[in-house]
Formats: C-alpha cells, sequence, structure tokens
C-alpha cells in the first residue's frame, strides 16, 4: 500500500464501500429515484446503506421503501410517479436545517435498533434452518 510522506492512504487504496459510506454521512440527504429501477427492488440498498449513515433519504411510495422511508421519521415519500411531489421532498429537506438533523438522528437510531448486525446474523440462521428442515421432510 503506498502512502504519503504524511503517512495518509492514497485514495485508491482506501476501500470503494468505505469511500461510499463517507461520501453518504456528508451528504445532506438521499434521493432515491425509483421510477427508473425495476420494481422487483423492493428494499433498494442505497435506501439501506443511507439509514445506516444518519443520511434522510427521499423516494417514491413504491414496493418495501416505506419500511425505510418513514414520511416526517426517517425522510419524505412522495406518491408513486409524481415527479412534483418528490421535488417537493427535496426542496423540504435541503430548506429545513432542523427537520434534516432530525430526521438524520432517527435514521441512525433506527438503524443501530431495528437492522443490527447481529439480529440480521439470528435471522439468517433462523432462515437456513428452516429451509433445512422443508428439505429434510420431503
Amino acid at each position: 500500500m503506498e502512502r504519503y510522506n504524511r503517512g495518509e492512504r492514497k485514495n485508491d487504496a482506501i476501500p470503494r464501500h468505505y469511500r461510499l459510506g463517507q461520501k453518504r454521512r456528508s451528504s445532506d440527504s438521499i434521493m432515491n429515484d425509483n421510477r427508473c429501477q425495476n420494481r422487483s427492488d423492493n428494499l433498494p440498498l442505497v435506501l439501506q446503506e443511507s439509514m445506516a449513515c444518519g443520511t434522510p433519504m427521499v423516494s417514491f411510495k413504491i414496493g418495501g421503501v416505506p419500511d425505510l422511508v418513514r414520511p416526517g421519521i426517517t425522510g419524505y415519500l412522495a406518491e408513486p410517479e409524481n415527479v412534483p411531489d418528490l421535488c417537493n421532498g427535496i426542496v423540504q429537506l435541503l430548506e429545513d436545517n432542523n427537520l434534516r438533523d432530525r430526521l438524520s438522528q432517527n435514521c441512525r437510531a433506527i438503524a443501530l435498533e431495528e437492522y443490527p448486525l447481529e439480529l440480521q446474523t439470528k435471522r439468517y440462521i433462523e432462515l437456513y434452518h428452516q429451509v433445512l428442515e422443508a428439505l429434510l421432510s420431503f
């Protein structure tokens, strides 16, 4: 790994996911334009990552998005395909610092409480056990 004279790592040596996380944490908000996405993406990863970084979100009310983007709690949900409504949510978050700060704190708290790694691991193990039991019962 190459280093600068000051002992800092070059940007290329920093893993990409870490650099993206740093960018998300420094963002005011994340806008998810899921009009262009396959609607089978029921819970977009970008929203999960944004919540973990404490970044309020703006998205359309489609699929599982409302599980993460909770109006007035973690972000703004626009009606499906309603671009002016989406724009309203973006402007609202950009102009209201107090709202953005409150939503940011909520995002991080909910991510830590409802989606900790230990809980996700436990849920996967339980799911694998259920699948194995189903397969063995045939």
